[in-house]
């Protein structure tokens, strides 16, 4: 269903207890914050500014921030609501993560990832990241794609979200596509 997340279990890309996640975009579906908690032992950053909350601690290791992700520092006004936005960069600042590894980046921003996932590239914000999971919406950009490629990351596992069709006269094409990378930097 969507919200289901997959994560590298291979032993080089795994996460090991102390671990960092960054899960970026949820809409008050914190299943997958919890089970990387659970299940890894990790510290979980959550980030979504669409739940219209103050920052608050969710449980021992997640703790929610009311931000979203973009491609700058900014605040943007929907339906009524000003969302901060921030660029990865000043995120992982702005917590003291410049420099820290981080086990999984799940990135699921409703299509804001075409701008996003740009500038996080080139900011060097992915160095030390070992998994990213990322939904992409209607738009696949092959040139970010390859740049991805360029930093070592390597797609292991694609699937489409069933719960985002997109029908056309002669068929249906999926919305959402779902697409996890490990970070070749990574192997021992």
């Amino acid at each position: 269903v969507d919200g289901g997340w997959d994560i590298c279990h291979d032993a080089q890309f795994r996460p090991k207890s102390p671990c960092t996640v960054y899960s970026i975009g949820i809409s008050w579906d914190f299943s997958f914050d919890e089970d990387m908690e659970r299940t890894y032992g990790c510290d979980v950053f959550s980030f979504d500014p669409s739940m219209n909350t103050d920052d608050f601690q969710r449980s021992k290791h997640i703790k929610f921030y009311n931000v979203g992700l973009g491609d700058k520092v900014t605040e943007i006004e929907v339906k009524g609501s000003k969302w901060k936005i921030k660029n990865l960069k000043t995120i992982m600042t702005e917590l003291g993560h410049t420099n820290k590894r981080i086990d999984v980046l799940k990135i699921d921003i409703e299509g804001h990832e075409r701008q996003s996932l740009p500038e996080i590239i080139e900011s060097g914000a992915l160095k030390n990241v070992v998994q990213l999971c990322m939904e992409t919406h209607s738009y696949f950009d092959l040139g970010a794609m390859r740049k991805l490629h360029e930093l070592g990351f390597r797609v292991f596992w694609a699937h489409q979200n069933p719960w985002a069709p997109m029908y056309t006269d002669d068929e249906t094409l999926s919305y959402g596509m779902e697409v996890y990378f490990v970070n070749t930097n990574f192997i021992n």
